[in-house]
């Protein structure tokens, strides 16, 4: 049985994706349905060749995700984000975690330049992090 995400963005409303949270909401929604192509559209530029490990089977997953707080400073917007998952088993429960993105604006709009979940290596931080030769 497939289960759905859901999106509880400010009761599970459709958020404006000219706004950071709007962003996050509609990458997420990406990367889960495993939509490459779509996802990568809302990363920054400096990321065009991070992480190869796309995150799968996401979309065989329940995922109750919440927006928590936007921080706006000069030129970049904190998001985060709570996330709730099933974990399978006979003593299954639900696990929650919350999770940041950085955005910048970029391209007439928001994108996405640090994350902590779930396509994490794709990120600023690890692209920039890797030792220099």
């Amino acid at each position: 049985m497939v289960l759905a995400a859901a999106f509880s963005f400010v009761g599970d409303a459709e958020l404006d994706p000219g706004t950071p949270e709007g962003v996050v909401q509609d990458y997420l929604r990406a990367v889960i349905a495993g939509d490459r192509p779509k996802a990568r559209s809302y990363l920054a530029d400096e990321l065009e060749g991070c992480g190869t490990r796309f995150p799968r089977y996401l979309a065989d997953q329940a995922f109750r995700i919440e927006w928590l707080d936007t921080a706006l400073g000069p030129g970049e917007a904190w998001v985060t984000v709570s996330v709730t998952r099933s974990d399978p088993g006979v003593f299954g429960g639900h696990r929650s975690d919350t999770y940041e993105f950085r955005l910048i604006p970029e391209a007439g709009g928001w994108r996405v330049t640090h994350q902590e979940w779930p396509w994490f290596e794709c990120s600023a931080d690890a692209v920039l992090s890797e030792p220099e030769v």
